[in-house]
């Protein structure tokens, strides 16, 4: 059996099987370890597959348990332009309704019109982007995890004017 704690993207992992001779962890990244209690720091965000694979003269045993490590992933759509009213999708692990996402251009921060939660890995915001300074924003939603910011997450150009002419032909 093993039992873990995680405090952002590190996970303290302990052991407590007994009469084992040898044991391997997978955390889930296509890493692994041999040591009886490790520390593991996850580099993305995501739920992560993780065993405990426990060998002695009488066989195997493998116990499995989910990990997720709480972070923003995505956005979509990841470019936009400066006119008009546009939804946003954050996409990650561990949203509940209390977690705020924002945009960030160096010290500047646009919170959304609208927020609403979708599930735990999708919160949808909708932003006015009408007057926005053209350039590459940073994503941030508050998750108290080293993964709430991802940088230059979104392209926001300037729009382009366009004209539109009609042209009557005289025919009813």
């Amino acid at each position: 059996e093993h039992i873990f704690k995680v405090e952002g993207n590190r996970v303290f992992f302990t052991n407590e099987s007994q009469f084992a001779d040898s044991l391997l962890w997978k955390f889930g990244d296509n890493t692994s370890d041999t040591v009886q209690n490790p520390v593991k720091t996850y580099a993305t965000a995501g739920a992560k597959n993780v065993q405990l694979i426990t060998k002695n003269h009488c066989g195997s045993d493998t116990l499995t348990s989910i990990v997720e490590i709480r972070g923003l992933q995505n956005i979509n759509p990841s470019k936009t332009g400066n006119a008009g009213i546009s939804t946003l999708v954050f996409e990650g692990f561990g949203f509940t309704a209390a977690t705020d996402v924002k945009l960030h251009l160096g010290a500047t921060s646009f919170s959304p019109l609208q927020k609403t939660l979708l599930s735990g890995n999708r919160i949808q915001a909708v932003f006015d982007f009408n007057q926005f300074t053209a350039g590459q924003y940073n994503a941030v939603a508050t998750l108290g995890s080293n993964f709430d910011t991802l940088q230059n997450a979104l392209l926001i150009e300037n729009a382009i004017a366009t004209l539109l002419t009609l042209q009557n032909s005289g025919k009813k």
